[in-house]
């Protein structure tokens, strides 16, 4: 009883013709699904005789779009290994071929048109002299199956863990920062970030004292949100204040605060691309 194979494709290149090369199952252009993993073995001939292929090095196959041949591949491999044991009467009984190339189905997971997609096929081959010769040439055609389930992830797909990775990298959350005197404390982000929390202690210094508090657009997207807290210990000694960018920007919030006994305060800011703006500031119970 026959077993059930991923996708194998035969092809017999003849180093002398220009010619397309055709799956020899089928006698015509070669199909295959489209995100399922595919085979390619190959016999490399000179009309009807079989070449001895111990002088090859490296072959490489590449899958390019036909209308941009001297653009980047959509899919590349390298071959180094090579059966030179292969003969006319084993290449023909299916048993043999002088080298196999593998397609996994991410390989296979490029962007199709209508369900399919025509690819040039180039085998190129580099001896162990330097020399460098074409095997063959054709095309291939990939078609979608209607499973829309490839048997793994495509090639530019993340996992459910890289994606939560992602998003996570796109907040972060300060340790708490402690105020006693005048001076400026910076809040950035050293990655790209979309929301950020950063707390502070207003504790009590010398006697009153003014610190500031600056928002930086460093790695900030536009739309990104930025939530300050400041808990303040008991004491009305501190104001803070809240600026743009630096001391020099526009000031978004003063917190004088307002309470012997220790209140805290949460200012909001939202982000436009370059600046800051103020959206919400509260004292909090």
């Amino acid at each position: 009883m026959p077993t059930f194979n991923t996708q194998i494709i035969r092809l017999a290149c003849d180093t002398t013709s220009k010619e397309n090369v055709l799956d020899l199952n089928t006698a015509a252009e070669p199909e295959a699904w489209w995100a399922r993993d595919l085979t390619l073995q190959v016999g490399v001939f000179a009309g009807a005789a079989m070449l001895d292929v111990s002088d090859l090095q490296s072959v490489t196959v590449d899958l390019k779009d036909p209308s941009n041949l001297d653009g980047a591949p959509l899919v590349t491999k390298t071959i180094t290994a090579f059966d030179n044991t292969t003969t006319l009467a084993s290449w023909q009984a299916g048993m043999q071929q002088h080298f196999s190339v593998a397609f996994t189905a991410d390989d296979l997971s490029f962007t199709l048109t209508n369900g399919e997609r025509l690819v040039h096929l180039a085998i190129v081959a580099i001896t162990t002299g330097a020399r460098t010769g074409t095997i063959c040439v054709g095309t291939m055609n990939i078609i979608d199956d209607g499973g829309n389930s490839p048997e793994s992830n495509p090639a530019n797909a993340i996992t459910v863990t890289q994606a939560q990775a992602l998003v996570s990298a796109l907040g972060f959350c300060n340790g708490v920062v402690p105020l006693a005197a005048a001076g400026t404390t910076a809040i950035l982000n050293t990655q790209t970030w979309l929301a950020g929390r950063a707390p502070f202690t207003a504790g009590a210094g010398a006697g009153a004292y003014v610190a500031n508090i600056t928002l930086s657009a460093t790695n900030a997207l536009a739309g990104a949100v930025l939530r300050v807290c400041i808990d303040f210990e008991a004491t009305l000694d501190p104001t803070i204040n809240i600026y743009n960018g630096s001391t020099g920007g526009t000031l978004l919030q003063i917190v004088t605060n307002i309470d012997a006994n220790g209140r805290s305060f949460l200012f909001t800011a939202g982000f436009d691309g370059t600046n800051w703006h103020k959206e919400s500031g509260a004292w909090v119970l």
